[in-house]
């Protein structure tokens, strides 16, 4: 019996990541796994998806401006960038993407195959405090993008 909470705990754990995602339910995404160094942060970024129904936006990052939205067709996306190098989230502000929009999606997350593509694909813009216009651009994917299952959005902290 004593196995039995760790095994509780590593099910709840699965359950939400995105590769256990059920269709037609409802679910907080988050942009996860961004490694940043001691003097980096993100400034933009864009997430294009497929089969996704963006219900809400539930957290914007303050200075930051976001659309999140779906075309006629299953692609859609959710994009941000900051206003301004004060708003730009180093590491200690990295939090501010978690729970950032409560999605619908329409299948299972799918990786991509060249025929469908992939549920979450797109990239976040990494600069350098302190060297100019030097930046990188690093690619997301589905390992990216943390699905919590979600009934409507949190209420807001202070």
């Amino acid at each position: 019996m004593t196995r039995l909470p760790p095994l509780c705990a590593a099910l709840a754990l699965l359950a939400t990541t995105s590769a256990f995602a059920e269709p037609g339910r409802a679910y907080l995404a988050s942009i996860a796994g961004i490694v940043l160094g001691a003097d980096e942060y993100v400034d933009r970024f864009t997430i294009d998806t497929w089969g996704v129904d963006v219900l809400s936006v539930c957290r914007i990052p303050p200075g930051w401006r976001i659309r999140a939205g779906k075309d006629a067709t299953p692609g859609g996306v959710i994009e941000g960038e900051a206003s301004h190098g004060v708003t730009f989230l180093n590491r200690a502000r990295l939090p501010a993407l978690d729970g950032l929009a409560l999605v619908r999606l329409d299948g299972p997350v799918r990786v991509g195959d060249g025929r469908v593509p992939a549920t979450f694909s797109g990239h976040v813009e990494i600069g350098t405090y302190g060297v100019g216009e030097r930046r990188r651009r690093v690619r997301l994917t589905d390992a990216n993008i943390r699905l919590t299952p979600a009934a409507r959005c949190p209420a807001p902290t202070r």
